[in-house]
């Protein structure tokens, strides 16, 4: 369609939302970013309805017609860049939000069943991710949380003015770069490392206007035969101390642990 035609379609109140349930509004609409990192030994049940109520809360407090972006570090898809999984926006459900963003005028009844449709099909798509992490044939050999979190500030999907990250992670960085609390001195603390080498290289793009919910899987306490050069506090710390160091607006630690089951 033309400028001239989409600007007619818009005059005209006939803007139709795309099958990903968005009104693209291009830099002006926030975003919501997941990372689900796939190297997380085998998490228990508990775990795994903490990663949907983790979710969950941030998707309540999205703003209408913000994108939603999956992406998973499954094996498959192993590398720096996490691939999208899925897209998908949170359509307004009442008419005074569809008013607030502008899109065309639908009722009541037809904008919840919109906002039915779309969370249908965002719990397919949380499902397939979340499901991933019981198969032991998906788990991610290396956890290149750094390069990945360097290219979601990259990635032109996740701008706005408003964004939130959901990372679900164990924390625990393994590349050539940097082995988190198993190599002695590759977790300094963040003063330290940020005059390193290793983060001129993976340090990410502003996060300013960023909200992170970090969820920091806890299967084991740390210092570990495995992993003996750190505590769970220590690694918590340094996350929290680099997402703020990098420009984020907060920073929200919730510690998932393995619970009874």
């Amino acid at each position: 369609m033309s400028a001239a035609g989409a600007g007619l379609a818009w005059y005209m109140g006939i803007e139709k939302i795309d099958e990903n349930f968005c009104y693209d509004r291009g830099a002006e609409q926030n975003t919501l970013a997941i990372l689900l990192d796939n190297s997380v030994t085998d998490p228990s049940d508990q775990q795994k309805r903490d990663y949907r109520a983790g979710i969950g809360e941030a998707v309540r407090n999205a703003t209408p017609n913000t994108k939603i972006i999956g992406q998973s570090t499954s094996k498959d898809k192993n590398g720096t860049i996490a691939p999208i999984l899925f897209t998908l926006c949170k359509p307004p459900e009442t008419e005074a939000e569809q008013e607030a963003i502008g899109g065309p005028s639908l009722s009541g009844a037809r904008l919840k069943n919109i906002a039915a449709e779309a969370k249908a099909a965002l719990d397919e798509k949380l499902d397939e991710m979340l499901g991933a992490v019981a198969v032991k044939e998906e788990m991610a050999s290396d956890s290149p949380l750094l390069e990945q979190l360097q290219s979601i500030s990259r990635y032109a999907g996740f701008q706005g003015p408003s964004r939130q990250l959901v990372i679900i992670s164990d924390g625990l960085q393994n590349t050539e770069y940097a082995q988190f609390c198993r190599t002695k001195g590759h977790l300094p603390p963040w003063e330290v490392f940020k005059q390193g080498r290793t983060y001129r290289r993976v340090k990410p793009d502003d996060l300013a206007g960023t909200d992170v919910t970090y969820l920091m899987v806890e299967s084991f306490r740390l210092p570990n035969k495995h992993y003996p050069h750190c505590s769970n506090d220590e690694l918590a710390i340094f996350w929290e101390d680099l997402l703020y160091g990098s420009g984020a607006d907060s920073v929200v630690m919730h510690h998932v642990r393995r619970g009874a089951d």
